[in-house]
């Protein structure tokens, strides 16, 4: 049934993709009044927002959201690169991207792919926090994290996440504050501060004019931040496409050096962030329709991602595309920086599921969606039997679990 309400709430419905095909052809860029925003549904819409200068990722009246401004949470978002625009952004992006290339993809598929075990292991199954979890587990312990502190970790993440959701209510708001404290704490101390990915941002970041110990423990906690829903949420439709593509899940299993190939493609077919927002900053003309200071503007990079100006037969999964263009990603001086490791962390996962003999439309069959603004993110609870019976000795598999 096409999805008939409004362009935020698509994002959790079970399939959104015919109202987005409707938009690319009907109303590329246009005004949406139960949104309250400009909507840009078509690439070349949502390429001009991006691309244009008018266009801010925070209303540059509230650089950071009212609700957590005077809190720990609001000094880390006022921190963050993703959260900065012009010369700010480009500083702390730099010190940012040095601390990426420090990581070692391999080793994060491989940590990826043995805490899976551990945490099916654990849970008799996947429980519906182990996919946020995962990726949070892999980004610390690569920070340099130790394992003992993982868990707590992982909670205070999830705390400062539901804080800076809009609408968080105010025990979430203080949650958040707390957990954003807990992790500042966290990143300052001398040992993780010490190791290579932390020394190669503060680095990046002193580099380029931004020496302040905070700010580079802001930006280690931003690394988490971003991967928390986004990876979750691509584990979970990379699980979705095994689950209704069989002929795809056979050839990942016979041939899983594809499985980078096939996250791509998951990645612009049915991606984690189906949308974005931009703020106008002064009064222009964007994609061809004259805006105004204060004007927001929802990028539906899902719908993007399916114009068929921007990929050939859009709603076909196809694992060999040619020419394959997403937006999930964003695009230009804000893309995001962490898809490989995103991507290394979801290959690793899938891995170990597969080498375990996960029974995919099993492991998706009564998956709910996240509510979310932006995210499609599926929950799973998933126990044991959707593994097949010719598994065995999973717990001897499962070295540990943090």
């Amino acid at each position: 049934m096409e999805f008939r309400a409004n362009v935020v709430a698509a994002a959790t419905h079970p399939d959104p993709y015919p109202f987005y095909a409707r938009l690319v052809a009907e109303r590329p860029f246009g005004w949406d009044a139960a949104a309250g925003a400009w909507v840009a549904a078509s690439a070349a819409a949502v390429e001009a927002v991006f691309a244009s200068p008018l266009c801010r990722v925070r209303p540059p009246g509230e650089p950071v959201p009212a609700a957590i401004a005077g809190t720990a949470a609001g000094e880390v978002f006022a921190r963050l690169a993703r959260m900065s625009d012009g010369a700010c952004h480009h500083r702390r992006r730099a010190g940012v991207r040095g601390a990426m290339a420090t990581l070692d993809l391999a080793a994060a598929e491989e940590l990826s792919s043995r805490w899976t075990r551990a945490s099916w292991a654990e849970d008799e199954g996947w429980g519906a926090e182990a996919g946020f979890r995962l990726p949070l587990f892999v980004v610390a312990s690569m920070l340099g994290v130790p394992d003992e502190r993982l868990r707590e970790l992982s909670q205070w993440t999830r705390d400062f996440v539901r804080c800076v959701a809009p609408g968080a209510d105010p025990a979430s708001v203080a949650g958040g504050a707390e957990g954003a404290a807990r992790l500042m704490e966290l990143f300052a101390d001398d040992e993780i501060a010490s190791a290579p990915p932390l020394r190669a941002l503060a680095s990046g970041l002193a580099a380029a004019g931004e020496a302040d110990a905070r700010t580079v423990a802001a930006n280690a906690i931003g690394l988490l931040f971003q991967s928390h829903d986004a990876t979750a949420g691509l584990l979970g439709n990379a699980i979705v496409a095994l689950a209704e593509n069989p002929e795809v899940d056979r050839e990942m299993r016979a041939r899983p050096e594809l499985l980078p190939e096939f996250i791509r493609e998951v990645l612009r077919h049915d991606p984690p962030v189906q949308n974005t927002r931009r703020f106008v900053a002064e009064d222009g003309v964007v994609a061809g329709q004259a805006v105004r200071a204060g004007d927001a503007v929802l990028l539906l990079l899902a719908a993007a991602n399916r114009d068929p100006d921007a990929n050939d037969d859009p709603h076909r999964f196809c694992l060999h595309r040619p020419l394959r263009r997403t937006f999930a990603l964003g695009h230009g001086a804000h893309a995001c920086p962490g898809g490989a490791l995103a991507e290394a962390i979801v290959t690793g996962a899938l891995r170990a599921m597969m080498e375990m003999e996960v029974e995919f439309a099993r492991f998706a069959a009564g998956r709910t969606y996240l509510p979310s603004i932006n995210g499609r993110i599926p929950l799973f609870a998933c126990r044991g039997d959707a593994i097949s019976p010719r598994t065995d000795g999973l717990s001897a598999t499962a070295t540990r679990t943090p």
